[in-house]
């Protein structure tokens, strides 16, 4: 995808938070703090919120993973 395509697909932050939180959807999330796969999407901070333990999960935590050489 080109920038200017890119700038056309993604013209506003709404669209962009869009986007990611579909793409982590798709994979799958769960909570980084006790495991639990029971999540749900708060509008409002734009954070998933564990049912479990509370824990938040951004829409970019977990997104690269730290690798160990």
């Amino acid at each position: 995808m080109s920038l200017s395509d890119f700038f056309i697909n993604y013209s506003d932050e709404q669209t962009c938070k869009a986007f990611f939180k579909s793409r982590r959807e798709l994979y799958g999330i769960s909570c980084e703090h006790c495991g639990s796969l029971h999540l749900s999407w708060n509008e409002k901070e734009s954070r998933w919120r564990c049912r479990e333990c509370n824990f938040a999960t951004g829409l970019k935590q977990g997104t690269v993973r730290k690798i160990q050489i």
